[in-house]
């Protein structure tokens, strides 16, 4: 999603775009979590149409699309009339449906942990970071750098990924905080990347020039 809304970003071509919205309605389909990444491509998607004269007329036939991924949700109450072993939320009336795919279930989790617990939250997410990238943690800080100086958009699109998963979460009241964090480790693992590529690109000019 990310890559395409990019892609749609810095090159005229509508298939990006396209690619992007039916991207977001699969990914919706497979988890909620999904539009920690969908939204901030959304609003990239749209501040890229206002450079392109005509391009807003793109936007019926991308939601067109992005609501043929969300089709897949169809096959649920098909599986649920069936009586499955496996029937989570059991989506075989309409009002199950819809509390299964809004996640209804959930929202009094939503915002359920004090804020006093969240510096505790904070520092635990700090240090999982640094487990999960290790010596690569040190890259980040580069890239967002580097891409602030180079592609701004990017950058932006990247840090609003990562703000936007993690302050919806941060107080979120489930026992596997973490799996809900993970569209923010996507945004800092394109960063650390970011900051590599800054690295060798220096180290390779260097070399050139000696």
């Amino acid at each position: 999603i990310l890559l395409a809304a990019h892609r749609w970003a810095t090159r005229n071509d509508a298939r990006w775009l396209l690619a992007a919205a039916f991207l977001s309605g699969l990914a919706a389909a497979h988890h909620l979590s999904s539009v920690y990444v969908s939204v901030p491509a959304f609003v990239y998607c749209v501040a890229a149409c206002h450079r392109r004269p005509g391009a807003l007329r793109l936007l019926p036939w991308a939601l067109a699309l992005g609501l043929c991924g969300l089709l897949l949700y169809a096959y649920l109450p098909i599986r649920a009339a069936a009586q499955p072993a496996l029937n989570w939320g059991d989506p075989s009336t309409w009002d199950r449906f819809l509390a299964h795919v809004s996640g209804r279930l959930y929202r009094s989790h939503v915002f359920g942990t004090p804020l006093s617990a969240v510096p505790g939250r904070l520092a635990a997410y700090g240090v999982l970071v640094g487990l999960q990238f290790f010596l690569s943690a040190v890259w980040i800080p580069v890239g967002i750098v580097w891409l602030c100086r180079r592609n701004r958009g990017c950058a932006g699109l990247l840090g609003a990924v990562w703000a936007f998963n993690v302050a919806a979460n941060i107080r979120y009241d489930v026992g596997d905080l973490w799996n809900f964090l993970l569209p923010s480790f996507l945004a800092l693992a394109a960063f650390a990347g970011a900051g590599m590529a800054a690295f060798t690109s220096a180290l390779a000019r260097r070399y050139s020039q000696s």
